[in-house]
């Protein structure tokens, strides 16, 4: 279904995406047949060539931008969808962290502030990580892996994830915590590269940074919320680390939604 609904306007922006082909079932389970795309996973090219990174970040911004763009949808910022992004998965995540009830304070502070201010939804992704980014021998991007995939979310969510994962594919760190700091905090390595690419999603959607940061926040309670609901007691939970790191500093990446690096 996301592939059906989604899948035309994604390619309209310049990435091949497969087509459903046919839905059935086998055995009992449910059985998607999608057309095969060409290409390697950028995350064993960026693993191979870390110098690719600002070209392959540059190239996905653009689609994202193209794709954003297209699919954007002007709203009111409403209290259930703040409640359902920012608020509930903070609930889930403050029992983990230290400073877990001042971090959900300030998130609802800033919430209550939000609330009623018109910004653009957007389809997203969901989960562009770099293994899901398929480059093929003429460079053109190929994106995989839609089951998450919505109509409508808040923007910047699949930027900062992509961001962040690139960073960590080419091992510049490799750790995600890391990654995440080279990308958005102040003097971080690749802050200059993320900020300029996000300046021109933020304005071709026209999102005051205000909002721009909350949307910062609320990719991260989304991926660490969704490792939660799926971790076993001896997994590593990166996104939780990301997500204790805001805890401790919710203004990490402040400026970055201005350009400041």
């Amino acid at each position: 279904a996301a592939l059906a609904r989604l899948g035309p306007a994604a390619r309209a922006a310049g990435a091949w995406v497969p087509i459903p082909l046919r839905l059935a079932r086998l055995g009992g389970q449910p059985v998607l047949v999608q057309s095969a795309l060409d290409g390697h996973p950028a995350a064993a090219l960026l693993a191979a060539e870390p110098g690719r990174l600002p070209e392959l970040l540059e190239r996905v911004a653009g689609w994202l931008e193209s794709w954003n763009r297209s699919t954007a949808s002007i709203q009111r910022l409403d209290r259930s969808l703040l409640g359902r992004d920012l608020l509930a998965p903070a609930e889930l995540l403050a029992p983990l962290l230290s400073s877990g009830e001042s971090y959900l304070e300030w998130l609802t502070a800033r919430c209550d502030q939000a609330a009623g201010a018109r910004i653009a939804l957007v389809a997203a992704h969901n989960d562009l990580t770099m293994a899901n980014v398929l480059v093929d021998a003429r460079g053109r991007l190929g994106i995989i892996d839609w089951e998450t995939a919505r109509p409508q979310a808040l923007p910047l969510l699949d930027f900062c994830y992509m961001a962040v994962d690139a960073v960590a594919a080419a091992g510049q760190p490799a750790d995600r915590l890391g990654a995440l700091a080279a990308c958005f905090a102040p003097g971080g390595r690749y802050r200059p590269v993320v900020a300029a690419l996000a300046a021109r999603l933020i304005g071709a959607l026209g999102l005051a940074p205000d909002l721009a940061e909350l949307c910062f926040h609320a990719c991260w309670l989304h991926h660490a919320a969704n490792e939660q609901r799926a971790a076993r007691a001896v997994d590593p939970r990166p996104f939780l680390a990301i997500v204790q790191r805001l805890a401790e500093s919710p203004s990490l990446a402040e400026g970055w939604a201005h350009g400041e690096v």
